[in-house]
């Protein structure tokens, strides 16, 4: 999803958004990866119980679709004031789904969460104002296709996540 969306941005001539929002979606989950490196295997020892993997849903949603919204929003109004209260929503959204389903603690989705809304944050920055002939319809059409496309499908991130936490030293040496 976020390649295709940094892909509209650029190839529909918006080539400070592209790589303003690129930057900041990439620098988001990349904190969240070492976020997970670290506490997953070292958590414990940090004394936090129930903070073990931080919300990477929580995250990119905040960052992805909050980010989307605030541009949007500051296509139409001018201002990227709406910027932090729309990532809000989705932290709101997501994250509410996260502890409803039991796969995360509340620390962990606050994580996520505090992650995300400064990325989208930073991403609306960096991409500056969307220029007056950009639409968003073709950003949303491409955002429609990647989910029905990759719809059902489940990436084995986490696992993969844990095990390289558990092999990458030092974090391997924390291994309780």
């Amino acid at each position: 999803m976020a390649a295709s969306v940094a892909l509209g941005f650029a190839f529909s001539g918006w080539r400070r958004g592209a790589l303003g929002w690129g930057t900041a979606v990439a620098g988001t989950l990349t904190v969240m990866l070492l976020l997970k490196l670290c506490l997953i295997p070292c958590g414990h020892l940090l004394g936090f119980t129930s903070l073990r993997s931080p919300s990477g849903h929580t995250a990119g949603a905040a960052v992805v679709y909050g980010s989307l919204l605030g541009l949007w929003i500051r296509r139409r109004s001018g201002t990227a004031v709406w910027t932090a209260p729309g990532a809000m929503l989705f932290v709101i959204l997501i994250g509410g789904t996260r502890l409803a389903l039991g796969v995360h603690s509340p620390a962990e989705v606050l994580i996520g969460g505090a992650v995300g809304l400064t990325g989208a944050i930073l991403a609306v920055f960096l991409a500056g104002p969307p220029p007056e002939h950009f639409r968003f319809r073709m950003i949303a059409l491409a955002m429609v296709v990647v989910i029905v496309i990759f719809h059902g499908l489940r990436l084995p991130a986490e696992v993969e996540i844990t095990r390289l936490a558990f092999t990458i030293w030092p974090f391997s040496a924390c291994r309780a």
